[in-house]
């Protein structure tokens, strides 16, 4: 296996997408071998001397997200960046797999040499990412990938946690669906830089203009961001290619002026923390729920639950309390 891991580095550190795919499939791998080699190809690799933007996707179900990414992908292309994407899918309840997981969605770009794309399943982990998001990110950067999209789930103001792995991060939303007025709520609102409002085919439409008042209203309400700027709407058609190069070059221009300020490196210190926190809370369910006591614990509480709604609260304190025997035991 450890001549395996030098192989697998090298040739991924060539850009090789074959060797990228076996990698990010190592780290999101339930078995302990692959999962132990994926963890070793990571520190093989270390961290990636060259900064990449990376760039988080989010809004509500239908808003064209992936042919948002594919429209954006195919004009970094044109400015000579190599484009990752990691396009956070549906988990089958069945399966664990990947719901919508095929690149059908982004077929011009998936043919491109310098674009890699990778359906994730979500598994049922909340906040719009995979739980291995952020390990994949840095093997796509160690491939030599200048941008990394990361494309969430697709429920909305609930997927914050991608602004914890992503420097920029996008909300996108339609006009004349009337969710306008969901830009008044905290949430994932607080966390983006931009709102994209997509599918715009006529920018000067009533529709459209409207629309894009009602976001501009909603984002004074909204505190200020720790980097001080305040979060910028644009109306795009990506189907049609409208505004797509300025949306570019206001991502391009806001991660450069970040990265000369430091903020970037900064930010990126305190996000990993964030996630390491997420990472030792699942890893912790995981071995916890190994346990035959616990396990029986978590059974009995279902049943109980399901006779007695209300006595949720007992259930947890009775479940936390065979926890905390099979922990002093």
């Amino acid at each position: 296996m450890e001549a395996d891991i030098l192989t697998l580095a090298e040739n991924l550190k060539k850009g090789d997408p074959a060797a990228l795919a076996r990698a990010i499939t190592w780290v999101e791998s339930h078995n302990p071998a692959k999962r132990k080699a994926g963890s070793e190809l990571l520190r093989l690799l270390g961290p990636t001397k060259t900064s990449s933007m990376r760039v988080g996707i989010s809004g509500i179900p239908g808003a064209g997200k992936s042919t948002l990414i594919e429209a954006l992908g195919l004009e970094f292309i044109q400015r000579g960046h190599k484009v990752a994407v990691l396009s956070i899918d549906p988990s089958s309840t069945i399966s664990g797999g990947s719901i919508l997981g095929d690149k059908t969605r982004m077929a011009r770009l998936s043919n491109r040499a310098e674009a890699f794309i990778r359906p994730s399943p979500s598994r049922s982990v909340f906040g719009g990412l995979a739980p291995h998001t952020c390990e994949s990110v840095f093997l796509c950067e160690a491939a030599g990938f200048s941008i990394v999209f990361i494309e969430t789930v697709g429920t909305g103001q609930s997927e914050a946690d991608v602004a914890y792995v992503a420097d920029i991060l996008i909300l996108v939303n339609v006009p004349g669906q009337g969710d306008e007025l969901q830009g008044i709520k905290r949430g994932i609102m607080e966390l983006c830089d931009l709102i994209v409002l997509n599918k715009a085919d006529d920018e000067n439409s009533s529709e459209v203009q409207r629309s894009l008042a009602y976001i501009k209203q909603a984002i004074n309400y909204l505190p200020a961001r720790a980097h001080g700027r305040t979060i910028e709407a644009l109306a795009v058609s990506a189907l049609k290619g409208k505004g797509i190069n300025i949306l570019a070059d206001k991502i391009e221009k806001t991660f450069k002026e970040l990265e000369t300020e430091g903020y970037i490196f900064s930010s990126r210190q305190q996000k990993i923390k964030f996630i390491f926190l997420q990472y030792l809370r699942n890893a912790l369910w995981a071995q916890l729920t190994q346990s035959a006591h616990v396990q029986h614990a978590l059974n009995r509480a279902l049943e109980r639950i399901s006779e007695n709604p209300t006595e949720l609260y007992p259930c947890v304190e009775e479940v936390m309390l065979m926890i905390s025997k099979k922990s002093n035991s």
